[in-house]
């Protein structure tokens, strides 16, 4: 079984590309708090090309994953909304960690409610809530997934 892998998922979104880009930069890049339990980074992004690098790191995650990386790119639909790629590379300690599905659905729906709330206008203070929700949950799976193999 391989240790390294690539995950791809595409979907779509109601908001237009260029909100939904720039609204996930703005609500993703959380500053590291003392006490976070996961940090994620972003590189500076192509607005052009509407795409970012993110890595996710944390002291559980690296009991079961070497590396763990997105990259969502966002292009405009024909006829309204964006397509989103999210391509997750990710390496694993030992050969009976699970690939990060769940790590990658999770944020799926982090995406899908940032949409929701571009869509309905409503307060970013309820996607940075989700992002800490997907923070937590990221770090309960990795903390499973490590439970189930001692």
């Amino acid at each position: 079984m391989a240790l390294d892998g690539v995950l791809t998922r595409d979907f779509d979104v109601e908001s237009p590309v260029d909100k939904f880009f720039k609204a996930f930069l703005e609500i993703s890049n959380l500053p590291v708090e003392d006490n976070a339990t996961a940090v994620v980074t972003m590189d500076d992004g192509d607005l052009e090309e509407r795409k970012v690098k993110i890595k996710i790191s944390s002291v559980d995650i690296s009991k079961c994953y070497k590396k763990l990386e997105g990259i969502i790119t966002v292009t405009p639909k024909n006829k309204g909304g964006s397509h989103v790629i999210w391509t997750v590379g990710y390496e694993k300690t030992r050969p009976e960690i699970e690939d990060p599905h769940s790590i990658i659905d999770t944020s799926i729906k982090y995406f899908q409610g940032i949409d929701a709330i571009l869509v309905k206008e409503r307060d970013e203070k309820i996607v940075k809530e989700m992002s800490e929700e997907l923070f937590k949950f990221i770090r309960r799976s990795i903390i499973k997934s490590n439970k189930v193999l001692r």
